[in-house]
């Protein structure tokens, strides 16, 4: 799935921009990820049903799914297809991308909303369920965050688009620690899943298109896709090492000092996007 994943993250990305006017990509990245929203929730929802029944059923019902997915590819992508091509070598795009500084400046900064990401998909379960909660009512949240996602993105995308992507990260990054103080606050476990889990739901709003169209915008032309590529690498670092990173900080914290730990790091990542989006604006292209 790392593997899939890393080819089809930046390379759905650049195409997409590629195929959409320059004024509208954001719009066109969160009509995608209502889409992926859309169909997480399919999934999510009845996943801790399908899960208690027993999980052979569920890697089933997965994998048909995933089947399913590749046949509609093939379907789909026929033909010569508008993509902006580079005019150097792959080692000369990686290097750029590698010492880019403006880039590299912004991936450390953003790096927090895949991390937050990785901490709400695969390790709140772990703390709902250790306090008592069942797979039902996690997956029911999960699945709920969905449909936030689903219904408002699209709209949100296109309020926030005429004043570019890096202007609201800060606000995003600012809901993600209010979240997780949420997680740590509220002493009924149940309250405080749903509570944390929709205040990400309206960070992610944000950070969904935001963050793609802010590394397009990073980009020199002919070079989007190794650009994205190189994010998505930052991205799924900070995703993946979510989970061990939460088990360290919950053996050694306890869940709300590790919940804690993250809204401190998500507000000051909050502060520094907020002052630093000038910087990134000047160097931003279409």
């Amino acid at each position: 799935m790392g593997i899939a994943g890393a080819a089809n993250m930046p390379v759905a990305t650049a195409l997409l921009l590629d195929l959409a006017p320059p004024e509208r990509r954001q719009a066109v990245l969160a009509t995608n990820y209502t889409g992926m929203s859309v169909a997480y929730t399919l999934g999510v929802m009845p996943a801790g049903y399908v899960a208690e029944q027993g999980y052979g059923l569920l890697a089933l019902i997965s994998s048909l799914g995933y089947i399913l997915v590749a046949l509609c590819y093939v379907l789909a992508l026929r033909g010569a297809l508008p993509m902006q091509r580079s005019e150097s070598r792959l080692s000369a795009d990686i290097l750029r991308v590698a010492t880019d500084r403006v880039f590299l400046g912004f991936a450390a900064l953003a790096f927090i909303f895949p991390f937050a990401m990785g901490q709400v998909v695969t390790a709140s379960p772990l703390f709902a369920a250790e306090n008592g909660l069942g797979e039902g009512y996690i997956g029911l949240v999960l699945g709920g965050n969905s449909i936030i996602v689903a219904l408002l993105a699209l709209p949100v995308a296109a309020r926030i688009e005429a004043g570019g992507p890096f202007r609201p990260l800060g606000l995003a990054a600012f809901l993600i620690g209010i979240a997780f103080i949420s997680y740590a606050g509220i002493g009924n476990t149940a309250v405080a899943y749903m509570t944390g889990t929709v205040i990400f739901s309206f960070g992610e709003l944000i950070f969904s298109s935001a963050v793609p169209a802010a590394v397009a915008r990073i980009a020199p032309a002919g070079r989007r896709g190794a650009y994205q590529g190189g994010w998505t690498l930052v991205a799924s670092l900070s995703m993946g090492s979510a989970l061990l990173l939460s088990g360290l900080l919950r053996d050694a914290l306890s869940w709300r000092g590790a919940w804690l730990t993250y809204a401190a790091l998500a507000l000051i990542l909050a502060a520094l996007l907020f002052v630093s989006r000038r910087r990134f604006s000047e160097r931003a292209q279409y």
